[in-house]
């Protein structure tokens, strides 16, 4: 911390002005994201709403950190939430993606994927799952698009 930076204010010792103060805090934080839910809208079965909170399970606050998901077809979406999770809290947060092409795809989410925050356990910032897309809405020569009605999860 410095007072009178600039100089401005003439003063009898002008080199006592910067006070340096060393903090230790005791604690480190631990995310980990879990999978809430996943579920397909009947209006459209290739939409899916995926429902995911970010829980510390560290001993002191953590507060801004990134996320990366890969959603499995080629796409994937990131962002940087600026939020305080206390610790033993979570934060939540829903996503929805709208696939193209039927399949299996593999979803994963990673948080703190810059490796930005010390963590307790740095193995635990990935969750993973898998779901299956039964309609191909690329189209084909008809326009219809085509659905495995067979296959529901």
């Amino acid at each position: 911390f410095e007072v009178d930076p600039s100089n401005s204010i003439e003063e009898l010792n002008e080199s006592n002005n910067i006070l340096t103060l060393d903090l230790f805090i005791d604690g480190i934080p631990d995310l980990e994201p879990v999978l809430i839910s996943k579920k397909r809208t009947k209006e459209n079965p290739n939409s899916v709403f995926f429902k995911y909170k970010i829980k510390n399970n560290g001993n002191i606050f953590v507060e801004n950190f990134d996320y990366d998901m890969d959603f499995g077809d080629g796409t994937g979406q990131g962002g940087f939430v600026a939020e305080k999770i206390n610790p033993g809290e979570y934060y939540s947060f829903n996503i929805n993606k709208v696939y193209n092409s039927s399949g299996v795809y593999n979803v994963t989410l990673e948080v703190d994927s810059f490796d930005a925050i010390i963590e307790l356990n740095e193995s635990n910032n990935i969750v993973e799952t898998s779901i299956y897309i039964p309609c191909d809405l690329s189209g084909n020569s008809t326009g219809i698009k085509r659905c495995d009605v067979q296959r529901i999860w």
